[in-house]
């Protein structure tokens, strides 16, 4: 009879227990989406970033001629040189030289471009190109390979 009283007891105190907690917050309750939104962000940026260093790193060892923009986490090959088109598209510059690592803000590298050559974004037919103005009169044409996707 003693230990039947102590058994109900200790279910009582179990109820009670795990009511708290998940009323408190401390239960079955999921994380906050915000939360979880921005931490999988995150990862997926790391994600891009490390690929786009890796493609960089191999182009570099083949002394190819390419850009690489973290931002849109894209990797475009030099293709053609060709003349100059209408670019109505925002035109962004060579931040630094792309020498085998990626530096905190900044977004466009070059391996054979200089620093400050104007690039702008192109889509034609569906595929992403940047067109580089250079002194020539023609511009250097690259086609762009996406890394943010699987």
């Amino acid at each position: 009879m003693i230990v039947h009283n102590w058994g109900k007891g200790m279910l009582r105190k179990f109820i009670v227990l795990a009511s708290l907690l998940v009323f408190s917050g401390c239960g079955i309750v999921g994380e906050d989406p915000k939360v979880q939104g921005a931490r999988q962000i995150a990862k997926l940026e790391a994600e891009t970033t490390k690929k786009i260093l890796k493609e960089g790193q191999k182009l570099l060892k083949e002394d190819k001629d390419f850009i690489l923009d973290t931002t849109s986490g894209k990797v475009c090959k030099y293709e053609r040189e060709d003349n100059r088109i209408d670019k109505n598209e925002l035109d962004r510059k060579i931040q630094k030289k792309f020498k085998g690592k990626l530096y905190k803000n900044i977004d466009l590298y070059a391996s054979k471009l200089p620093i400050d050559t104007q690039v702008f974004h192109v889509n034609e037919n569906r595929k992403d190109f940047l067109y580089a103005e250079v002194s020539n009169g023609k511009d250097r044409i690259y086609s762009c390979e996406y890394f943010y996707r699987n």
